[in-house]
């Protein structure tokens, strides 16, 4: 549930970006400027509704926060991506597979902690990376590297990271800067250590 929740709190970001930088969305065609809307509105539905969905999953009950959760993390967030498109956490997931030990971490999970390199590429100020950063500890999103099973150095493997992205990551263009490892590098380091 809270993966799927992480899966869907990037399609704003995303489909910003992507319509930003002239992107496809998944039709292969440029995205709608409704597409931008929804995806807001996905964001807008989690933020305001997840923290009690996630108690209402733990307590084992169907209230309204759950509802909207719900309908957020499928119909809201499937419609953005589909007409929005993608971009930076999406294409990260490529990355992490080079690592096992974040491969084996759930899809929603490497891209909400994408989202979070994708914010740092955006330069968003403290204040608001803090306010998400908060929102995730609060509904258990991961917030670093360790969050995804990796208890290494992530210096051994953010320059793995950062090339599988570039070189394999399908919305990786879909991005208003240009793009090149050592950007990502830069936002793996800024994501993971962030307090």
């Amino acid at each position: 549930f809270v993966a799927g929740i992480g899966d869907a709190i990037s399609k704003k970001f995303e489909a910003a970006q992507c319509y930003s930088a002239g992107g496809d969305n998944f039709y292969s065609a440029k995205p709608p400027f409704i597409a931008t809307h929804l995806a807001d509105l996905c964001y807008e539905v989690i933020r305001h509704y997840a923290q009690d969905a996630v108690r209402a999953v733990q307590a084992r009950r169907i209230d309204e926060a759950f509802e909207r959760t719900v309908e957020a993390t499928i119909l809201l967030s499937g419609l953005a991506f589909e007409n929005g498109g993608l971009s930076i956490p999406h294409s990260l997931t490529r990355g992490f597979s080079a690592v096992p030990k974040l491969a084996s971490s759930l899809h929603g999970e490497q891209v909400a902690f994408g989202l979070l390199v994708q914010l740092f590429m955006e330069d968003r100020p403290k204040e608001f990376l803090a306010d998400i950063y908060g929102f995730y500890r609060e509904i258990g999103l991961p917030t670093c590297f360790a969050d995804l099973g990796f208890t290494g150095d992530p210096r051994e493997v953010i320059p793995v990271i950062a090339r599988r992205t570039v070189e394999q990551g399908p919305y990786i263009r879909n991005f208003a800067k240009r793009i090149d490892a050592r950007l990502i590098e830069a936002a793996l380091e800024q994501a993971n250590s962030f307090q």
